[in-house]
This record gives structure tokens, C-alpha cells and sequence, in this order.
């Protein structure tokens, strides 16, 4: 019973102590809350100025101009070492089996590929840092080969174009000399005989250049170029065009004649007419 009482005696007194606690929380709730005071304080500033003076600041022009240069050299080297890097991939396959095969020569084909592979080889050994001259030299050694065997194919695909249109231009040319167009007609026929004539040996020299390329083989240099064709066809063009584009000559003036004298009889009538006109005017006179 007694221990009883004790517990009953200790839990109303948890009971007060919650109670007080509660009535604490609920009192510090109701209290507003305490306003800031804000205080503004002026800082002071100086200004100051810093001189580092002309020769330190011409020394930092030229340092970073110095920089500026070296950044440029580095980027340079490495667009160049790229360079040859793919001018190795590119042609090794494009002569090593691909489109360049048959434009060169086999001894030459097969001398290319392993200039070619060696090329590889020192850009991962030796060549991985070398001078941007360095890179310059190696591309320009491999495009001594690689150039006319390039050149080859793009004469080879260009030419029908070009032939086309010489053969265009002389027919052109011919048939316009032959024109009875009224525009053309004070064209004098010894003119036009002179297009005619040269149309004939341009057409003559192209059949002439077109046997010698076809015996040629492709891996052969071309007898007959593009820039030849176009050279022709200029030619044609710059001797045809001033003789039919002349203009026609102006039309003749036609001189006014001058004028028939009077016949005789009407001469002496108007004489008479005069005389009787002067003879009336001295008798009123008179």
C-alpha cells in the first residue's frame, strides 16, 4: 500500500511539471518577437592610382606578345602534323586498291604505299614532336608523288565535259557564219570564210589530240589537258565573235540638191514687171 502511494505521489508530480513546462511554452509563444535596430555606417574610400611605369608596361606587351606567338606556333604544328596524318590515310587507301589505282604506275604505286606506311610509323616514334618545318617538308615530299597521280584522275573526269563543249563551240561558230539572218547580212563573205577556217583546224587539232589520248594509258601523264580545251574554245570564241558582232554601217546621208535657176521667159517677165513698177513710181513722182 505504501509503495502504492508512492508511485500515485511521483506520477502527479510529472503531471505538475508537464503542466509547467506547457504553461512556459505557451507564454514565451505569446511574446513578441524583439525588433532589429539597423545602424548605416559610412565607410570612407580612397582612390588611389598605381604607376607600374612605360618600361614594365612595354615589357608586358612584349611577353605577351611573345605568348601570343608561341600559342600560334603550337596550334600551327599540330594543324600541320594532322595534315600529313591524313594524307597518309587518304591516299594509302585510294592508291593501295581504291579510285588513284589505275591513274599510277605499279612500280610507282607500290614505292608510294610504303613511303606511305613509313610515313605512318615516324609520326608515332620520332615524329610525334617534331618541328612544324618538319611536318611542312614530309607533306610536301609525299604530294610530289601523290599530286600527279591525283592530277591524272581529275583530267580523266573532266575531259568528256570539256571536249563536249569544244565540239559545242565550233558547231556553234560554223553554223552562225553560215546565218542569213538580216542582222548578219553586211557581214561580207571573205569574213565569214575566216571562222569557217578556223573552226576546221580547231576541230582537226581536236581530233588529232583525241587519238594520242586514247593510246595513252591512264597511269600516263595526259596529252591532252582540260586548260588545253579551254584555251581552245576561248580562242575560237575571241576570233568568231568580233567579225559576226560587228555593227552595220550608218546609213548614207542624202545631199540636198541645189536649186534649178529660172527659165529664161520668166526671167524677161519679171524683168518687164520690174521695169513697169519703176517707170509707175517716177511718173507719180512726177
Amino acid at each position: 500500500a505504501a509503495a502504492d502511494g508512492g508511485n500515485q505521489d511521483a506520477a502527479a508530480g510529472d503531471a505538475a511539471a508537464a503542466a509547467a513546462a506547457g504553461a512556459a511554452d505557451n507564454k514565451e509563444e505569446s511574446k513578441e518577437p524583439a525588433k532589429r535596430k539597423l545602424k548605416h555606417t559610412q565607410l570612407p574610400i580612397t582612390p588611389s592610382l598605381t604607376y607600374t611605369g612605360t618600361a614594365k608596361v612595354q615589357a608586358f606587351y612584349e611577353r605577351e606578345g611573345q605568348m601570343a606567338a608561341q600559342d600560334k606556333l603550337i596550334r600551327e604544328t599540330n594543324e600541320r602534323r594532322n595534315d600529313v596524318e591524313s594524307y597518309v590515310y587518304d591516299m594509302r587507301s585510294k592508291v593501295g586498291g581504291g579510285a588513284l589505282e589505275k591513274y599510277a604506275p605499279e612500280a610507282v604505286r607500290e614505292s608510294f604505299c610504303a613511303l606511305l606506311n613509313a610515313t605512318e610509323d615516324w609520326l608515332y616514334e620520332e615524329g610525334e614532336d617534331a618541328l612544324k618545318s618538319v611536318y611542312e617538308a614530309k607533306l610536301k615530299e609525299l604530294k610530289a608523288i601523290g599530286d600527279p597521280i591525283t592530277r591524272r584522275s581529275k583530267e580523266a573526269q573532266a575531259r568528256p565535259a570539256a571536249v563536249d563543249a569544244l565540239r559545242a563551240a565550233i558547231a556553234e561558230f560554223a553554223e552562225l557564219s553560215r546565218s542569213t539572218d538580216a542582222k548578219y547580212e553586211h557581214i561580207e563573205e571573205a569574213e565569214r570564210e575566216k571562222i569557217r577556217e578556223r573552226c576546221a583546224e580547231t576541230e582537226a587539232w581536236l581530233n588529232e589530240m583525241l587519238e594520242k589520248q586514247a593510246a595513252a594509258a591512264l597511269c600516263d601523264d595526259p596529252p591532252l589537258t582540260v586548260s588545253e580545251l579551254g584555251v581552245k574554245r576561248d580562242a575560237l570564241g575571241y576570233f568568231a565573235r568580233p567579225i559576226m558582232n560587228k555593227p552595220k554601217p550608218a546609213p548614207k546621208k542624202e545631199e540636198a540638191a541645189p536649186a534649178s535657176p529660172a527659165p529664161a521667159a520668166e526671167q524677161s517677165g519679171e524683168e518687164a514687171a520690174g521695169g513697169a513698177a519703176d517707170a509707175g513710181a517716177a511718173e507719180a513722182a512726177a
